[in-house]
């Protein structure tokens, strides 16, 4: 995968950096989703940290869709249906049944009995996808694989204008209808819900990642991008503002215009970055990067376990943001955990019979 070449460094560093970046937001967002439940949960100061760090962070899942549009669209291999879903479909469902036991475990340690009520239960709510919140993205990315031998050959003959009509309706349905339903109550009757919004994402990161964008085009999605990140942050303050202090998500919403912007601009601004000037092939930079991504995916499996074991006192010691002062306590927690999780999951790597399920 990390081919050290001077011409390919700069596109496969891109990816890598966006990956990680995107793994850390998503930490961020675990990390500050306690303090958005009402306005005055922990004082509006907190409040105000945790808005803005998960508004910064917002881009975060709809990136790592894009990455992976990107990457599997944009591959010439597993051309047999059978051998890319078997591939694929495996890398998800042996991590997704491992992490999804450990998770029902952990939860009921307190009151678990070994017993066949054990195995239906775990067996029940893998089925549903409702041990761990956080793994509705396994059961997306599940989808998406399902569906990519039927957009792919579509998506790689590269019909241009083709592309651009499918994200145009997946835009109109989802940025628009959508997020106007949420708002307002008001929805539309017609039936564009074929235009799922992670498949969007999906083909998104592939479109962006083959158009060569003029300079003065990509300005204008830095500025839409901006704009999107400011009215996630006000956005919600005013939503929220109006439903005395009731958190109000619309605003967050992957599917929301401002995020969607956010997103895109974000995207762009990471494949025009220079890397090979930032990161030279072969340095302790680059390999750093290459370390870290290949954690990246386990770090998404294991950092709530982290996150909920240092706050618990579980080890002996209480560590949560509230200990720290309202502007870096989200952040710091955030690296800590990022931080323990790389090495738990770069430590379980090097234990031949775990390495499948990270």
């Amino acid at each position: 995968m990390f081919i050290i070449q001077k011409n390919n460094i700069e596109r496969i560093l891109y990816l890598d950096i966006l990956r990680i970046l995107s793994i850390f937001g998503v930490v961020v967002l675990h990390v500050s989703a306690p303090f958005l439940t009402t306005l005055d949960s922990n004082g509006i100061q907190w409040w105000w940290s945790g808005n803005i760090f998960d508004s910064l962070s917002r881009w975060c899942v709809p990136v790592l869709i894009m990455i992976s549009g990107k990457l599997i669209l944009g591959s010439k291999k597993y051309n047999d249906i059978g051998e890319f879903l078997g591939k694929r479909l495996t890398k998800i469902l042996i991590p997704l049944i491992f992490w999804s036991i450990l998770y029902f475990i952990w939860v009921g340690r307190s009151n678990l009995s070994l017993d066949i009520t054990l195995i239906t239960g775990i067996l029940t709510r893998i089925y549903e996808g409702s041990i761990v919140t956080h793994f509705w993205y396994l059961y997306m990315l599940i989808g998406l694989y399902l569906f990519t031998p039927i957009i792919k050959p579509f998506i790689q003959d590269y019909n241009k204008s083709g592309t651009k009509y499918f994200l145009f309706i997946w835009f109109i349905a989802n940025g628009i209808f959508e997020f106007i339903g949420r708002l307002s109550g008001l929805n539309s009757g017609i039936y564009l819900q074929l235009f799922h919004w992670s498949l969007g994402f999906y083909v998104l990161g592939y479109f962006l990642d083959r158009e060569d964008m003029k300079p003065k085009n990509r300005i204008i999605l830095y500025i839409l991008g901006f704009i999107g990140l400011m009215s996630t942050i006000f956005g919600t303050y005013y939503l929220m503002s109006k439903s005395n202090g009731v958190f109000r998500d619309n605003f967050y919403s992957y599917l929301a215009p401002n995020v969607i912007f956010t997103a895109i601009g974000v995207f762009v601004l990471f494949k025009y970055i220079k890397w090979e000037k930032i990161i030279p092939a072969g340095g302790f930079l680059q390999r750093a990067v290459q370390s870290i991504n290949k954690t990246s995916f386990g770090i998404y499996l294991v950092h709530p376990l982290i996150i909920d074991i240092l706050k618990s006192g579980y080890i002996g010691i209480n560590i949560y943001p509230l200990m720290f002062n309202h502007v870096i306590g989200i952040p710091l927690i955030g690296i800590v955990v990022f931080i323990l999780s790389h090495i738990i999951i770069w430590l379980i790597q090097r234990i031949p019979i775990f390495r499948k399920v990270v």
